[in-house]
């Protein structure tokens, strides 16, 4: 971890009930914080050009996008990642994919806890792929390539991990 960035954003509008029970932020949690665009320029040096990490981060990239914040090219999703590596689960939320590799998840549905154990997720993911055979991680990577998704370049960079270990057979 090389830095981190937490705020309360306040939307000058009321909190529905049900984000208040989700979340357990309230109307005056927010009312300080300061506005969207007061920390927009802080948020965007923040990420800079390093790749996001996010589970099912499509709509936190478009909400970033939308208003107005430069985005770097490359995302990994953790519930992709996830989908790929986990075939056998029946649930991807990131609470469900934390448990069964064993994180902890303190406080769901607030951002800046759900970050953390994202990272968490993303890291345990990785062993995961760093666990199947580099024939495997190859073949992965060409589907991704047809696709052009962005995990194309992390499959790529895991096949030239795991090709460049000594990798002893295993024996019985």
């Amino acid at each position: 971890i090389l830095g981190s960035f937490n705020t309360l954003v306040n939307p000058h509008r009321s909190l529905s009930q049900f984000v208040s029970q989700l979340t357990g932020i309230t109307d005056r949690d927010l009312s300080g914080a300061p506005p969207f665009a007061a920390i927009s320029g802080d948020l965007e040096n923040f990420i800079g050009d390093a790749p996001l990490v996010g589970h099912n981060v499509a709509f936190e990239l478009a909400f970033l996008g939308d208003r107005g914040i430069r985005l770097p090219p490359f995302s990994y999703d953790t519930w992709d990642l996830a989908f790929m590596l986990l075939p056998q689960k029946r649930v991807y939320s990131l609470e469900a994919l934390a448990a069964s590799l064993d994180i902890t998840h303190p406080r769901p549905h607030r951002a800046f806890p759900d970050a953390e154990v994202t990272r968490l997720l993303f890291l345990g993911l990785l062993d995961v792929a760093r666990d199947l055979d580099v024939e495997v991680i190859r073949a992965i990577k060409s589907l991704l390539a047809r696709g052009q998704w962005p995990l194309e370049g992390l499959f790529e960079a895991l096949e030239d991990e795991v090709s460049s270990t000594d990798r002893l057979p295993k024996t019985s």
